[in-house]
């Protein structure tokens, strides 16, 4: 008796060890598991029997134990956007690159879907394990929330803060960071600022709009808006470029520091502001949100507001492995990433030298 309740512990134990294998990778040898388990050679050899007879391990004469080609795959899969945003491609690489790093057997994809399209059907018919979503950008609809909570499938919503409705989510700490930019520009000395959101004012492109100009008011600076019609699904920076360009036609350059929702429009808001002959950053310092790759590549390169997007999906890709057993049980996962500024060159300092006052004086 004694015998067959230790086999059943090690048994269980040995279904983990499992997962640190490839399919038709050699399995830990009968010494190794008897020094590695502190248990007898009896347990060890009738737990072996067992696992074979189960069907995941292959003992092979002279040879040992091997893990079974079919064993099953743990199968995650990311659904976004499939708008022009080379960040959600980045994050689907991050996530590919973390989940091959992990000592299981993950079978990762990545599938866009159609902004506009109904997201419950699509995520119904996913034959995947595990469901990373990153929304729309517009309010989650109701049906979507019944059915992330009700799936037999974990669900987890990336950008958006559903702690409250006990959803599994990722977000980051879109307050913080919009006090640590206003923060950072008043240091600079600036004290005329401006937001350009380029982008559908739901979620944390809201929250961040917002937050700005709440933070801006309560340092005393003054804070304009530039007006920008942002077409859900087009977040080109010809957006953020002809909202921009009309402000300093009419209005001119009243703001001595410009924060871009998201860093992929601010490409068109350096354009705007290299045709109407402004210097980034000598005359105007722009900051974008979010810290996608493609703001250390422009010109000047951007400074941005955002987390490490690498880290994050490290974070989420290991919680994701802790969890595997534990989504039964009720616990949820709830990650937020605390934005940082990644200073680069499109932000300077304002001096007499530079300053407006000073320019108007020369003229």
């Amino acid at each position: 008796m004694l015998l067959q309740e230790r086999a059943r512990t090690l048994y269980t134990q040995l279904l983990h060890e499992l997962n640190r294998f490839p399919a038709g990778g050699k399995f830990y040898g009968v010494r190794e598991l008897v020094s590695r388990f502190q248990v007898s050679r009896r347990v060890v050899d009738l737990t072996l029997r067992q696992l074979a007879g189960d069907g995941l391990l292959e003992h092979r004469e002279l040879c040992g134990f091997y893990v079974r080609s079919f064993r099953k795959r743990r199968h995650v899969v990311f659904y976004y956007n499939d708008w022009v945003n080379e960040e959600l491609r980045e994050i689907a690489r991050d996530l590919k690159d973390e989940f091959d790093k992990l000592d299981c057997d993950y079978e990762f994809g990545s599938v866009p879907y159609d902004y506009r399209s109904d997201l419950v059907p699509q995520l119904e018919s996913s034959p995947a394990d595990v469901l990373i979503v990153c929304p729309p950008s517009r309010p989650i609809t109701p049906q979507e929330i019944v059915f992330a909570a009700k799936s037999s499938k974990p669900v987890i919503f990336l950008g958006r803060n559903l702690v409250d409705a006990s959803l599994h989510c990722t977000f980051r700490k879109y307050e913080f960071g919009m006090s640590l930019l206003v923060d950072y520009l008043k240091e600079k000395g600036h004290r005329k600022l401006a937001i350009l959101s380029a982008e559908a004012p739901v979620g944390g492109n809201r929250i961040e709009a917002e937050a700005f100009v709440e933070y801006a008011a309560a340092r005393k600076c003054g804070v304009v808006r530039i007006p920008c019609t942002a077409e859900v699904g087009n977040y080109t920076p010809a957006i953020a470029h002809d909202a921009l360009f009309r402000h300093l036609e009419l209005h001119g350059a009243d703001f001595t520091a410009l924060f871009v929702i998201s860093e992929y429009a601010a490409q068109g808001a350096l354009l705007a502001l290299s045709e109407h002959g402004l210097r980034v950053p000598e005359e105007v310092s722009v900051v974008g949100s979010s810290s996608a790759l493609c703001a250390g590549y422009m010109h000047p390169p951007l400074t941005t507001v955002g987390v490490n997007q690498q880290e994050s999906m490290a974070a989420l890709a290991r919680e994701i492995h802790r969890m595997w057993d534990r989504f039964d049980g009720g616990e949820r996962i709830a990650l937020f990433s605390i934005p940082k500024i990644t200073e680069r060159a499109s932000v300077c300092t304002i001096t007499k030298f530079n300053c407006p006052k000073h320019k108007e004086n020369r003229i």
